[in-house]
């Protein structure tokens, strides 16, 4: 190899390796609480059986709270478990309501 493509090479593996780094000491590579909020909230408002009821999602380092009121913790239970599968999202909290006092989970 050239010593010209030899250097061109070695430049751009560690630019690589310097934006790799970069990302993950600025914690990019996941989504950011707002974005898991936002997808969180949007996903409960998508649901067939959850779009009737006002939930909406909050996140603080990947641990979301769901807050609104549900007529079932049945109800609640399903807004929980379509909360665990969106990206980023590392726990689940409540703050949702029955019609009698607070869901627990």
């Amino acid at each position: 190899m050239k010593t010209r493509t030899k250097t061109a090479l070695i430049a751009t593996l560690l630019s690589l390796g310097l934006y790799a780094h970069a990302a993950v000491a600025t914690g990019s590579a996941g989504p950011s609480d707002p974005q898991i909020a936002r997808a969180t909230t949007v996903a409960l408002q998508q649901n067939k059986q959850l779009k009737a009821f006002d939930l909406h999602a909050v996140s603080h380092n990947g641990v979301v709270t769901l807050k609104g009121t549900v007529d079932t913790p049945s109800t609640g239970a399903l807004a929980v478990s379509v909360a665990s599968g969106i990206d980023g999202v590392r726990d689940i909290r409540s703050d949702m309501q029955l019609p009698g006092g607070p869901l627990k989970i």
